[in-house]
């Protein structure tokens, strides 16, 4: 079947807005078409013929070279999706893929209105070809081409140009695009939604002129939203958050809703434009993840203190043994004929000594590994540094590794929560003294410093184990090189400095080992 050549626009006050048309078409990946029933034949622009891969020199094919790019896989459900179309008079939306010459494959979004002859016969279709294939780049193409084609309008109607015909196309094109499309004037007023708004919201365009978004907005987000709605009119910047609709069903979604206002020559605001994507499933992922995330987190506390148990029943049994010792020594004293009270007294200090050391210890161990909430107050890096390495006392001289600490003298306070301070450098440390488990031919040393930079306050932990594992994986969740290891205490270390408005990396150690540093910005 031979391909036919179709003569351009010829009148020269066509061409100019025909080029301002093909541009927005091409920045936004949009084509449209026209199917003439009668002669077979489907005209299109030239973002149809780049998606097709046709002639670029073509503005006209039949219908059968849109069907031979379908994939096979897909070619006979959309040959009856149309031919449904056809047979009830409807309008056309659907989705495939299509294979093109040099063996690519892309995805494409397929709209179509019927028109109607005066009997009620359908004459052919007209509609809009959407490459879809790199969904992420979708939202800022279409808000382009919807920016676009209403200046257009605006242009086309300014200059008296008898374009109807192009200007119920344009119209068109913004009912069939696969979005939520509004418009307001310069005050701020809602004055047109598209169709799938309409059909989204179960509402008349009336009600929208009447009351806006008021009616649909969560009663949680009317307030905020309407007072920034108000504040980006009047200073008549660009207007972007996040917020809550009303669907016909009753449910509430979340929406990422942009607005950005038109201008004329001159400067002055004109009309504003705007659109909403549906960000709810998105939201809802991220806070599973944020649960997941504590979740998580709590586990890798646990078990750090499984891990540290045995240790610190061992160091707070030895002042209950003291006590237990002492207490017995006083009842010898008491008991003595004449009782020894100097002697009792002396035994009943050592009590209270050794009592307040054991509640010392059970103190830090509980604000170690507490699940009280965050609250960010002063901290000194270097207080931190001392209770975690104090709680490690006995888990080094049980492992044999010698702890060296480094640390700056007159540190700036940072404001952050003590517990996951703790905990970040708790991780570090356990990493380290893991790492050189298996080192049998130099001494295992544990090196801890601070230090103060430009960025803030820097913390570095050295080890003289195996070293770094190969590529940049380590800080990933579940990544690990131990048997047994979760693979979770350097992703949350990493989110705790990025929590903090710091960040966590590694270097090799000078000889052996690894140096895991975190920097943190000081209290203003």
């Amino acid at each position: 079947m031979g391909q036919i050549r179709v003569s351009k626009w010829a009148r020269p006050e066509y061409q100019t807005h025909q080029a301002f048309l093909l541009e927005a078409q091409r920045l936004s990946q949009t084509g449209s078409w026209k199917h003439d029933l009668a002669s077979g034949l489907v005209t299109f622009t030239p973002e149809v013929a780049r998606i097709f891969a046709f002639d670029p020199t073509l503005n006209a094919v039949p219908a059968q070279f849109f069907f031979e790019r379908i994939h096979p896989e897909d070619r006979e459900a959309e040959a009856a999706n149309y031919g449904r179309a056809i047979s009830t008079k409807s309008d056309l939306r659907s989705e495939y893929r299509i294979c093109l010459p040099d063996g690519s494959i892309k995805h494409v979004y397929n709209t179509g209105h019927p028109e109607m002859t005066d009997e009620g016969e359908i004459a052919g279709y007209v509609g809009t070809a959407m490459d879809v294939t790199e969904q992420s780049q979708a939202t800022a193409k279409l808000e382009s081409a919807l920016g676009e084609i209403r200046h257009l309008t605006e242009r086309l109607k300014a200059e008296n140009l008898a374009l109807g015909e192009r200007e119920h196309e344009l119209n068109l094109i913004v009912e069939t695009i696969p979005g939520l499309i509004w418009c307001a004037a310069p005050a701020g007023e809602v004055t047109y939604v598209n169709r799938q708004v309409l059909e989204y919201c179960g509402a008349s365009r009336e009600s929208f002129t009447a009351n806006g978004w008021a009616d649909f907005l969560h009663p949680d987000d009317l307030a905020v939203t309407l007072s920034l709605w108000a504040r980006a009119v009047e200073r008549e910047e660009p207007h972007e958050m996040q917020y809550r609709v009303r669907r016909f069903d009753g449910e509430y979604r979340w929406f990422q809703v942009v607005g950005h206002p038109a201008r004329n020559p001159q400067g002055q605001v004109i009309r504003w434009y705007g659109l909403l994507i549906d960000i709810h499933d998105r939201k809802c992922a991220e806070e599973t993840m944020r649960q997941a995330e504590g979740r998580l987190a709590r586990a890798t506390q646990l078990a750090a203190v499984g891990e540290l148990s045995a240790s610190i029943a061992h160091e707070v049994n030895q002042p209950l043994a003291a006590v237990v010792a002492n207490a017995h020594a006083a009842l010898r004293w008491l008991s003595a004929e004449p009782p020894n009270i100097a002697r009792a007294v002396e035994a009943a200090e050592r009590i209270l000594r050794d009592g307040k050391e054991a509640s010392a210890i059970v103190q830090r161990i509980r604000s170690l590994f507490g699940r009280g909430s965050v609250e960010k107050v002063s901290v000194e890096i270097n207080s931190v540094i001392a209770e975690v390495l104090t709680v490690l006392q006995t888990e080094t001289m049980r492992k044999g590794v010698r702890i060296e600490t480094m640390l700056a003298d007159d540190l700036p306070t940072l404001e952050g929560d003590r517990v996951q301070l703790q905990q970040l450098v708790l991780n570090l440390a356990l990493n380290g003294i893991e790492a050189m488990d298996g080192i049998l031919s130099r001494p295992k040393t544990l090196t801890v410093s601070s230090a103060r930079s430009d960025a803030g306050v820097v913390v570095s932990v050295e080890d003289c184990g195996a070293g770094l594992p190969e590529g940049d994986k380590m800080f990933e969740s579940f990544f690990t090189t131990k048997p047994e290891g979760m693979g979770m205490g350097l992703a949350i270390s990493s989110s705790i400095a990025e929590a903090h408005g710091g960040k966590l990396w590694a270097e090799p150690g000078q000889t052996y080992g690894a140096v895991f540093r975190f920097v943190l910005p000081v209290k203003p």
